[in-house]
């Protein structure tokens, strides 16, 4: 690989200068932080096993799939990753001020902010949150607090071409799911704008910078099957804006999963796909129709569906709202379910746990999406 990328594929690591761990920041981590000085600007690296080393693993597989599909084109990227931060600490002040004020007011307070994130905010800054300290400082920031990673990560970079953006996060927001839709909403615009300002004549011609999120993986978190679901449907419906599934690579007992190569893979057919235009399959199999069958069944069709597999995940639910695991049928591009339990179908879920095990996948191994469906049954009279 080395070989390979040599001088071709460049990285720029931008590690906090403080993690956010369970411990109580000194007074210099304070201060520096109050100044927006919580990233270490590293510079530009051409990639090696040294810079490799201490990147983040998923953005380096992505660039190397780039680079070898890529041969005459350069890639540089850059990681401003920082572990548990939130979605409303990277959408700037003016957006938030605009379209989310009581957030910005609010978070440290109020449900906006998750009671996690919260709580190791305020360990980091405890000393400054006592009276009794010489550092005591009630307007000590954070970078969980909204727009503060924005105006120390983001706002810095607005002289750069950025040409997409890879957005892996969440974790730290799956408690308010209706709050996670507007802010992920508002981040797209946040950055689309702040970006197109510096180049404003590339941004004319493709007007929207595009996103390639990747969905949270497998935990056994009881809120993150719908927050699976309610991502992957903010990918369907925000323009220039794809996903990629990780539900397989999850760890039970490790939100930091090992396998995170396939994860940056997938990234990578997205790109090539969408912004590449390479004609190649980017996605797992993605579901087209749902529609009852006779003999209490349930029948999917799916796109993406070359090679369709699957042996458990499904559930079906009848009038009674409880769900039953589903006899599952693959008939090419389609899937049949049923239930001796279940004998009127009305809503369909797929891979909803937490930690979950379900294999729906096409040819290439592209797994589909957490998801759940109604079916509607439609009077002959």
């Amino acid at each position: 690989d080395a070989a390979r990328l040599t001088g071709r594929l460049h990285l720029y690591n931008m590690p906090a200068r403080a993690h956010t761990d369970a411990v109580e920041w000194p007074d210099s981590v304070l201060r520096f932080t109050n100044e927006l000085r919580h990233m270490d600007f590293q510079g530009w690296k051409t990639a090696s096993p040294s810079t490799v080393a201490s990147f983040s693993a998923v953005a380096f597989s992505f660039g190397r799939v780039l680079c070898d599909s890529l041969p005459d084109v350069p890639i540089g990227i850059i990681c401003n990753a920082v572990g548990g931060s939130t979605t409303e600490s990277w959408i700037d002040r003016t957006t938030l001020e605009r379209e989310f004020p009581d957030i910005l007011r609010s978070w440290r307070t109020s449900d906006y902010g998750q009671p996690w994130a919260r709580g190791r905010m305020t360990q980091n800054i405890a000393h400054a949150l006592s009276k009794e300290s010489a550092a005591y400082n009630p307007l000590q920031r954070h970078p969980y607090d909204p727009a503060y990673l924005f105006e120390a990560a983001i706002a810095p970079l607005g002289h750069l071409p950025v040409k997409g953006i890879l957005w892996y996060q969440g974790e730290s927001n799956t408690h308010n799911l209706e709050a996670h839709e507007r802010l992920f909403r508002l981040l797209e615009q946040s950055w689309r704008e702040h970006f197109a300002r510096r180049w404003h004549c590339e941004f004319q011609k493709h007007p929207a910078l595009p996103f390639y999120v990747v969905q949270l993986s497998s935990l056994p978190r009881p809120s993150w099957p719908a927050f699976r679901d309610s991502q992957r449907r903010l990918a369907a419906e925000l323009p220039e804006t794809w996903m990629a599934v990780s539900i397989d690579v999850g760890d039970a007992a490790d939100v930091h999963y090992r396998t995170k190569r396939p994860v940056g893979e997938r990234l990578a057919r997205l790109a090539l796909s969408h912004t590449y235009k390479h004609q190649l399959e980017s996605q797992g199999p993605t579901l087209r129709s749902v529609s009852p069958e006779p003999k209490s069944s349930v029948v999917l069709q799916f796109d993406h569906a070359d090679g369709l597999a699957c042996t458990r995940g499904f559930e079906i639910a009848g009038y009674d709202g409880l769900f039953h695991p589903a006899t599952i049928q693959v008939e090419g591009d389609k899937i049949l379910l049923s239930s001796p339990e279940v004998q009127e179908p009305t809503v369909v879920r797929y891979g909803w746990s937490g930690f979950t095990d379900a294999d729906l996948h096409n040819s290439l191994g592209l797994p589909a999406s957490t998801f759940q469906t109604k079916i509607t049954y439609f009077s002959t009279k």
